[in-house]
């Protein structure tokens, strides 16, 4: 579960960098822009901490039903989302 942490949190890190250096290249970062991203950065960091409190506390087995719990309701929201947008036209 270390490893599954570090290897998420090292492949958000560069997303993330990516991200701002295009959209700072295209030109999309404005005061609004770094406005929301000051407004939500408390809550990823509080989000953060408690992942790892609550990973740390949890055995193997229960670590990999929660991932894969996680995995299927949010690809289960995607795919809601997905249909429903393709019929609404």
């Amino acid at each position: 579960r270390q490893k599954v942490r570090a290897s998420m949190a090292f492949f958000f890190l560069v997303m993330y960098v990516t991200a701002v250096v295009g959209y700072t290249v295209e030109g999309l970062i404005t005061t609004e822009t770094l406005t929301l991203i000051a407004v939500v950065t408390p809550g990823t960091i509080f989000g953060y901490w408690l992942s790892v409190r609550l990973t740390s506390r949890m055995n193997e087995e229960v670590f990999r039903r929660a991932v894969v719990g996680v995995i299927a309701v949010t690809s289960t929201l995607v795919l809601a989302r997905e249909v429903f947008s393709f019929w609404d036209g």
